[in-house]
């Protein structure tokens, strides 16, 4: 969240802006999609992509206007794996950790990039000799960054941190587990007062348990402590913190019978809690992950059989029941979440179509339920490995990895995000107030009723390429008065749409937001016109145009006036 300068407007998502578009280059094999998010709304879709021999980290940008820029390497070569990570601190530096081969045996490193600048070459944080790998990443507040791992002593794995103060350089590594068993999967969450907790599963010989190790701001970690009970199996761990520093760490734990979710809460100064079921009995629990709001409320997510389910915990609450997100008959998998700066929890997995797996999504507004699935990658082919982010502005962004098929039958990354919400006419993130033309009233021979125009938006993505498209409009939303239609068409410099209806809005049942099917690409002389029309009525137009070749507020509405009743093209007069 932005701490300074101007406040960023924040809003309930819009639709999400489909199809989703293509990330990575066909022909080459794509897997393991993240997203990473920085302060200013700039977003980083992360993947490895297979360059020959050797997977490789790429990485492609998207500024806060809504443009993914071209995939680059970081760093430009290598031998890496699919594990990696990247994390943004608050000033804007990226920081990437992966794990590499050197040969002999593979090594985390590490590379950052200043803001504006270039990733550094890339440095180790694990030492030669040994085997190291499952690195994960977080950022204090105040810049500090700490990587973790685990690594071979030759006997056994063993979980290891190392960390950067701002400016500085990675310490030497840190063993967080004890020797003598094989400990592995370590994650890291960081409070807003610095207080790093890291969570990992080691075995006591028998079984595995879920521990945690916490590091107060300026200190050392402290000695492991046990989250889940012995006796059986458990998993499957992360963590999340809440702005008041509360942590709840989540995991599976086999009972005997089957797999159940189940969470532990330590409050800021005090101790992990005993765990707590949150998944129901009779059924596999597994794949848990969770998200915390700014007011504190937690929502965690995890798939039971073969459905996606979410439990929420109000501030000081406890967990409620579960509630079913994906459909019953579905296989659903992959489930993650998360929730924007006012509240609005999206929750992602894919879930097969009796042919396919599709990335679906459900997103409940702030004190609502959630909403029935959307599906968000097309069908036809299997999609799998969703990821979210969201940025200040409320924006959410969705990854996948899809099977392309056709002339190359590889994996590759897609993804998608939120336009604007239902409101004023919007370019982007520049808001545009709407226009309230002075009244329009009918001849009196007409004696109709003209009804009030309402709040339009259109979603317009900015493009960045040189030639005569400045844009691309995606999409409209309204919330148009009941009994009327809202008609958009293109009368000049659409090409082959020229004069046809690009949208219908308006009428029992219909969404407030409708996606073109086909982004229409938007030139200095395009015109959009929006007609408000109803049977037997008096109505209205808008035209919008484009004539500086600059997407912003003054560029839009060009002409208004009166339409016949039942017309959306011949002029009346109006007095």
């Amino acid at each position: 969240m932005a701490t300074g300068g101007a406040r960023t407007a924040l809003a309930a998502p819009g639709p999400w802006v489909l199809p989703a578009i293509d990330l990575s280059t066909q022909g080459q094999e794509a897997v393991s999609p993240r997203l990473a998010t920085a302060p200013d709304g700039t977003t980083i879709a992360y993947w490895a992509q297979q360059n020959g021999s050797n997977y490789v980290l790429q990485a492609s940008t998207r500024s806060p206007d809504g443009a993914f820029g071209a995939p680059v390497d970081l760093p430009a070569s290598g031998q890496y794996s699919a594990g990696s990570q990247l994390a943004i601190a608050r000033d804007g530096t990226t920081t990437g950790v992966w794990d590499r081969s050197d040969g002999t045996n593979t090594i985390v490193q590490a590379s950052t990039r200043s803001p504006g600048g270039a990733f550094s070459a890339p440095v180790n944080l694990s030492a030669a000799g040994q085997d190291a790998g499952d690195e994960s990443l977080a950022v204090a507040p105040d810049g500090s960054t700490t990587a973790i791992w685990q690594r071979s002593n030759g006997t056994n794995t063993i979980v290891q941190a190392s960390t950067r103060a701002p400016g500085g350089a990675f310490s030497a590594p840190v063993n967080l587990s004890a020797a003598g068993q094989n400990a592995s999967s370590p994650t890291l969450a960081v409070a807003p007062d610095g207080s790093t907790t890291a969570i990992w599963r080691r075995s006591d010989g028998t079984n595995t348990i879920v521990q945690a190790s916490t590091r107060a701001p300026g200190g050392a970690f402290g000695a492991p402590v046990n989250l889940s009970a012995a006796g059986q199996d458990a998993g499957g761990e992360s963590l999340a913190v809440a702005p008041d520093g509360t942590t709840t760490a989540i995991w599976q734990r086999y009972n005997g019978t089957n797999y159940i979710v189940q969470a532990s809460t330590r409050t800021p100064g005090g101790a992990f809690g005993a765990p707590i079921d949150l998944s129901a009995a009779g059924q596999h629990a597994t794949s848990p992950a969770m998200a915390v709001a700014l007011d504190g409320t937690t929502t965690a997510i995890w798939k039971r059989n073969i459905t996606v389910q979410a439990s929420t915990r109000a501030p000081g609450g406890a967990f409620g029941a579960p509630v079913d997100l994906s459909a019953a008959h579905d296989d659903a998998r992959d489930p993650q979440v998360a929730v924007s700066p006012d509240g609005t929890t999206t929750a992602i997995w894919d879930a097969s179509n009796g042919m396919d797996y599709i990335v679906q999504t459900s997103t409940r507004l702030p004190g609502g339920t959630f909403g029935a699935p959307v599906d968000l990658s097309a069908g036809g082919q299997d999609a799998s490995s969703p990821a979210l982010a969201v940025a200040p502005d409320g924006t959410t962004i969705a990854i996948w990895q899809r099977t392309q098929s056709g002339r190359f039958s590889n994996t590759i990354v897609q993804a998608t995000f939120t336009g604007p919400a239902l409101g004023p006419p919007r370019v982007n993130d520049v808001l545009v107030p709407p226009t309230v033309p002075k009244p329009l009233v009918p001849k009196p021979t007409q004696k109709r009723v003209i009804a009030p125009w309402p709040a339009v938006g259109l979603v317009v993505q900015r493009t960045r390429t040189r030639g005569p498209t400045i844009g691309l409009l995606r999409g409209v939303v309204a919330r148009v008065p009941r009994g009327n239609s809202l008609i958009v068409t293109c009368p000049a410099s659409c090409g082959s749409r020229t004069g046809t209806v690009l949208a219908t809005l308006g009428g029992a049942g219909s969404s407030p937001n409708q996606l073109l099917k086909r982004p229409l690409r938007l030139k200095h002389s395009t015109t959009i016109r929006i007609a408000l029309v109803a049977a037997g009525k008096v109505g209205r137009f808008k035209t919008y145009g484009f004539r500086s070749g600059r997407l912003a507020p003054r560029n839009f509405v060009k002409h208004q006036g009166c339409l016949e009743p039942g017309s959306r093209t011949r002029v009346a007069v109006c007095t």
